[in-house]
């Protein structure tokens, strides 16, 4: 790949790349693994950090520009249909439901409703401690890998300290 890639999700015969500091995504055709075709690039301003696919919906993490929204039901030309601005920095998108939880830095956990992806809501925040990089939703609990505030560029280095991270779980309840 010519420029950085941040994340990358599957599904079905496609792969799905959020493009880091060149913002944006790309589309590849992966049902013929010797042969993969690029099948569509879309340009977002800012990062890129995470992206997540369902249904016919692109999340796309956006950091300082929030959280994205594709209609992707035509696969070669994907449609921005909308973008909310969020309380911190999305770095991490998953999606359950009718919900985009984001890990969202400073900020923690925003939880969006997306029941109508043209129309985004955020319903909920969960201020932590930390930095919050990662999201994933399995039934109840949401699973936040958050980074200590006391080694803020703890990614940036190969050493091994103890206690610089969490393992935050939440539980959610209506």
């Amino acid at each position: 790949l010519p420029e950085e890639t941040e994340a990358v999700f599957v599904l079905g015969n496609y792969l799905f790349l959020a493009k880091g500091g060149n913002g944006g995504f790309q589309i590849f055709d992966i049902s013929e693994p010797q042969n993969i075709k690029l099948v569509s690039t879309y340009r977002t301003l800012g990062y890129a950090e995470s992206v997540f696919v369902k249904d016919n919906y692109l999340f796309l993490a956006g950091d300082t520009a929030g959280l994205y929204i594709f209609d992707i039901s035509n696969i070669n030309q994907p449609v921005l249909i909308s973008n909310i601005k969020t309380l911190g920095s999305v770095e991490s998108v998953f999606v359950s439901g009718e919900y985009a939880f984001l890990a969202a830095g400073k900020a923690g956990l925003e939880v969006v409703d997306i029941s109508d992806p043209k129309n985004p809501k955020i319903v909920a925040n969960l201020n932590l401690s930390g930095f919050a990089e990662r999201v994933f939703v399995s039934g109840d609990y949401v699973y936040l890998a958050v980074k200590d505030n006391k080694f803020p560029n703890l990614t940036m280095t190969n050493l091994a300290i103890k206690n610089a991270g969490w393992l935050k779980i939440v539980k959610i309840t209506e």
